[in-house]
């Protein structure tokens, strides 16, 4: 009837199968050298031999896990903060609104004094104050932040 149609596999996807299972071969045959080295390895050695070789094994990692956990408990306070140094944030340099005086050296403080200045240019028209009741509904804080920074990068 047709419901079980046979769809036929690209020619890529057939190669890469192949790889695939080549690649599982490989890895299968080399777990089984491995284990067929081991068996006779242990095959040689006595039940007293194997016990020895056992307890060794596990005292060396009980030592190591000890070891890892109480040096990380040792670090503890270091591992909890740490201190990076601080970035600029990127710096735009094209402004549409100049103020007419006082331009800082510093980037930074320019674009804070631009903004203050836009903020306060738009104040004047019935507009502009539509448009900064719109910014500060939306953003609520927004001047108190625009002041917070200022003042932190002041040092005030």
């Amino acid at each position: 009837m047709g419901f079980f149609k046979r769809n036929k596999s690209s020619g890529l996807a057939a190669v890469s199968d192949k790889v695939a299972r080549g690649i599982a071969g490989a890895i299968n045959k080399a777990q089984h050298r491995w284990v067929k080295a081991m068996e006779r390895l242990s095959a040689r050695l006595s039940m007293k031999t194997k016990a020895i070789v056992l307890c060794t094994y596990l005292t060396l990692m009980f030592f190591a896990c000890g070891y890892t956990i109480v040096k990380s408990i040792r670090n503890w306070h270091s591992s909890i903060v740490v201190e990076t140094q601080s970035t600029m944030p990127a710096i735009i340099t094209q402004h549409r609104h100049r103020p007419p005086s006082k331009l800082n050296e510093d980037p930074v403080r320019n674009r804070i004094h631009l903004f203050r200045h836009w903020m306060d240019s738009l104040n004047t028209t019935k507009e502009g104050k539509q448009q900064i009741d719109s910014f500060l509904k939306t953003r609520p804080g927004l001047m108190d932040s625009i002041e917070m920074t200022g003042g932190i990068y002041d040092g005030n």
